[in-house]
C-alpha cells in the first residue's frame, strides 16, 4: 500500500509537470488537464493516505520492499502519518539499517518496554569504525515500544513468507527473532551450542549448557536435556525417587525405574 501511495504521488508531480509545459502550448487544454486528470490523481492519493492512516493508527507500522530496493516504515503521530524511506541497497556490502533495542536511550524523551528497551532504526556507519569490521551505529529513527515491537512482529512475519533468499543478503533490514537461553530462559548474547540426543541446544553460557545436560537415570546411555524433562518435552520426563530427581530420555525408561525403586523395598518371600 506505501509503494501504491509513493507511486501515485509520483504521478501527481510528473502530471503536474506535464500541465506546465502543456501551458506554454495550449493553456485550455492545460486547464482541462488539471481540472480532469490532476484533480483524480489527487483524489487517489487522498483516499490512498487515508486508508493508510486508518490502518497506522492500529498497527502502528508498515512495511513493504517494492523490487526489494527501498523499505518503508510509516508511523502515526500526533494526528500525522510519517513515512520513512530506507534503501536496501546503498552498500552491498554491509547491513546498513537495522531495527535495534537496547538498554541505552536514542534519545532524551524516549520511553523503554516492558522489559526495559529501547527500539529504534540505527543506520551502521562502517567508515567512522576503528576497525573494518566494527561500525558506528547511528540513530535515525528513535521508536516507542509499541512501533519497535510492531515493526518486529511485522519483519519477522514478512521474512517467513519469503523463499528467495532475501532475509541471506547483508544490507536487508531485519531483526531476527531474539534467542534465549534453553536453560535460564535469559537473551543469548554470546551463543553457545549444545547437541543432546540429536537436537541442538543454544545456552548463553557453557556453564548453562553443563547445567542442563544430563543422561537418563534408568538406561545411564541416552542424553537428555533437565528442562525438556520438567516440560514433558520430546518424550523425556522426571520423577522423584527417594526424594532424588531422576531424569529419564522416556516414559517407559521412567516406568522401568519406578517399578525398580518399588521392587526395592519388597521383602522377599519366605521358602518352607
Amino acid at each position: 500500500m506505501i509503494e501504491e501511495l509513493m507511486k501515485a504521488k509520483q504521478g501527481v508531480e510528473s502530471f503536474k509537470l506535464a500541465i506546465f509545459m502543456a501551458a506554454g502550448v495550449n493553456n485550455e487544454v492545460a486547464m482541462d488537464m488539471r481540472i480532469g486528470v490532476l484533480l483524480k490523481l489527487t483524489e487517489k492519493v487522498e483516499k490512498i493516505q487515508r486508508a493508510i492512516d486508518d490502518l497506522v493508527k492500529t498497527n502502528h507500522i508498515l512495511f513493504e520492499t517494492p523490487f526489494y530496493e527501498n523499505a518503508y516504515i510509516s508511523v502515526f503521530r500526533n494526528g500525522k502519518t510519517i513515512v520513512k524511506i530506507y534503501d536496501l541497497h546503498e552498500n552491498k556490502d554491509n547491513q546498513d539499517w537495522a531495527l535495534t533495542r537496547s538498554k541505552e536511550r536514542f534519545d532524551e524523551v524516549q520511553e523503554s518496554d516492558n522489559e526495559g528497551y529501547y527500539w529504534a532504526i540505527v543506520r551502521y556507519d562502517y567508515h567512522l569504525g576503528s576497525v573494518d569490521e566494527v561500525s558506528t551505529p547511528i540513530c535515525h529513527f528513535a521508536l516507542t515500544s509499541d512501533e519497535g515491537i510492531s515493526l518486529h512482529r511485522q519483519l519477522n512475519e514478512w521474512q517467513n513468507e519469503r523463499d528467495d533468499g532475501m532475509a541471506e543478503l547483508p544490507n536487508y533490514i531485519y531483526l531476527p527473532e531474539q534467542i534465549s537461553c534453553h536453560s535460564c530462559s535469559t537473551p543469548v548474547s554470546q551463543l553457545h551450542e549444545k547437541s543432546i540426543s540429536d537436537y541442538i541446544y543454544q545456552f548463553c553460557s557453557k556453564a548453562c549448557a553443563e547445567e542442563d545436560y544430563t543422561t537418563c537415570s534408568n538406561c545411564g546411555e541416552t542424553e537428555v536435556s533437565k528442562k525438556d524433562c520438567a516440560n514433558k518435552s520430546y518424550d523425556c520426563c522426571q520423577q522423584y525417587l527417594g526424594g532424588q530427581l531422576q531424569y529419564y530420555c522416556s516414559i517407559r525408561c521412567e516406568g522401568e525405574d519406578q517399578t525398580a525403586f518399588i521392587s526395592s523395598f519388597s521383602k522377599p518371600v519366605k521358602k518352607d
